[in-house]
C-alpha cells in the first residue's frame, strides 16, 4: 500500500518577484559603485606623493652622512629627483613648488619649504636647515 503525504502548504523556494527585486537592487550597487569613477582617489595620490618625496628627502639626508658629501633633491613642477636617482612623475592633476634642497655631510640642509598640491589640497614638506630633518602637514589658509 502506498501513502502519500500531502504536499506542504508553503512552497520553499523564492518567487520571481522576489529574484527579480534581488537582481534590480544589486544593478543599483552596481550603478553606484561603478559612477564613483577610478579605485585610486585623489587624496590617496598625493598622500603617496608626499611619503615618496619625503623618504627621498630622508634617503639624501642618510646618504650624504654615510657617504660623506653633499647630495641634492631637486623638484619641478611634475617631478622630482636626486642626484644619480631617476626622476619621479607625479600623477596627473598634481604640482609641485620648484626647490633645491642639498643636505650636507653633517646632517646639515639647505633648509626649505616644498609645497605639493593636488586640485585644492595643498601639503607642505619642510626641510629644517640645521638638523635636516623632514616633516610634512597640510597648509594652513
Amino acid at each position: 500500500m502506498s501513502s502519500r503525504r500531502p504536499a506542504p502548504s508553503g512552497a520553499a523556494g523564492f518567487t520571481l518577484i522576489e529574484i527579480i527585486i534581488v537582481l534590480v537592487i544589486l544593478g543599483l550597487v552596481a550603478g553606484l559603485v561603478m559612477t564613483r569613477g577610478p579605485l585610486r582617489s585623489r587624496r590617496v595620490e598625493l598622500e603617496a606623493t608626499v611619503r615618496t618625496l619625503t623618504g627621498t628627502l630622508r634617503l639624501a639626508r642618510g646618504q650624504a652622512i654615510a657617504s660623506d658629501r653633499v647630495i641634492v633633491v631637486r623638484t619641478a613642477a611634475d617631478s622630482f629627483a636626486m642626484d644619480g636617482g631617476p626622476a619621479w612623475h607625479l600623477a596627473p592633476g598634481q604640482s609641485l613648488s620648484p626647490a633645491t634642497v642639498a643636505f650636507t655631510p653633517e646632517g646639515e640642509s639647505s633648509g626649505g619649504a616644498i609645497t605639493v598640491a593636488s586640485g585644492p589640497e595643498r601639503v607642505v614638506i619642510g626641510v629644517d636647515w640645521l638638523t635636516g630633518r623632514v616633516w610634512s602637514g597640510p597648509v594652513q589658509r
